[in-house]
């Protein structure tokens, strides 16, 4: 995870010392959990070079990969446009946030920021407010842009810190909620053998991609959204074929979701010697792996 980091307004309020300790080590706290590496933002850059300010940010120091470039003059979203140009140059479309006390000056990225006060800057209530900003766009711009690259390591401490005690009994009950869901869904594709495109899937199998789509939709692959698009188990896929009996096996589950049918190949079952997508994979007791499909939507209807 990248932090585009702000100095005036984050690292110091506008009436105390530069670089205050206490919102240093505060922040540092904070980034720590996350492994961030941070990219400075701040207009400090245009006065000193990383050499010489790095060491200022004292314990974060080691976490700075990098400085923007000069601010644009002549625009409202100046650190929109500094933003923008820092991601094209590195190439780099994984998770980022910023933290800065002027959220308007990012423009469309407004949604990425947390906003500190200019007066206190960084201080102990902000660490919520930093858990809760990178729970929500795990669930809406981070699964969207980058959910393949979002380690899971990450996804888990965001739900440790926004279930500690620290935001109360019950606090973002929902939030939580959808974030295991979201981790929940990553291990079962971990287990899957992770996710194919669609344009794999065509190669694969030699087919054209409109007739995976095709198979998808009529029950003989098992498709899964994922970062927007239709994504398919690699279980699914032998010796440049389908799995012998697949789409007989996907027939007989009565689940819900895409994602309760992955849940079924991949969970394992002492019975099975392992789960249902290696019984497939390896020639197992079909007549097993039928009763269990027929079991699996009972289980899923109670």
């Amino acid at each position: 995870m990248i932090v585009f980091l702000d100095f005036d307004g984050v690292l110091h309020g506008i009436s105390g010392p530069a670089f205050d300790e206490r919102c240093i080590s505060l922040l540092e706290a904070s980034l720590a959990v996350y492994d961030a590496k941070v990219v400075i933002i701040s207009s400090w850059k245009d006065e000193l070079p990383l050499e010489v300010l790095t060491p200022r940010l004292r314990q974060l120091g080691p976490r700075v990969i990098g400085a923007c470039g000069e601010e644009p003059a002549f625009t409202k979203t100046p650190r929109e446009q500094l933003v923008d140009d820092w991601l094209k140059l590195n190439a780099y479309d994984g998770f980022w946030i910023a933290i800065d006390d002027h959220p308007h000056w990012y423009g469309r990225h407004q949604g990425r920021v947390l906003a500190t006060s200019t007066k206190t800057g960084f201080v102990e209530e902000d660490i919520e407010r930093l858990d809760l900003l990178l729970g929500k766009l795990l669930l809406t711009t981070g699964r969207e842009a980058c959910e393949q690259t979002f380690r899971n390591e990450v996804i888990e401490e965001a739900l440790f810190q926004l279930k500690s005690e620290r935001h109360g009994v019950d606090a973002h009950k929902s939030l939580v909620l959808a974030l295991r869901g979201q981790l929940a869904l990553r291990r079962m594709i971990d287990r899957a053998g992770g996710l194919l495109s669609e344009d794999q899937v065509a190669e694969l199998l030699g087919l054209s991609p409109a007739s995976v789509t095709e198979k998808a939709d009529h029950g003989g692959l098992l498709a899964v959204t994922w970062a927007g698009e239709q994504r398919y188990p690699a279980f699914q896929f032998l010796g440049g074929d389908i799995v012998p009996h697949l789409s007989e096996v996907l027939g007989l589950l009565d689940a819900p979701s895409s994602a309760a049918k992955l849940r079924f190949f991949v969970v394992e079952d002492a019975d099975l010697g392992g789960n249902a997508a290696a019984a497939l994979r390896q020639g197992g007791n079909l007549e097993l792996v039928r009763r269990k499909a027929r079991q699996f939507g009972l289980q899923v209807a109670k």
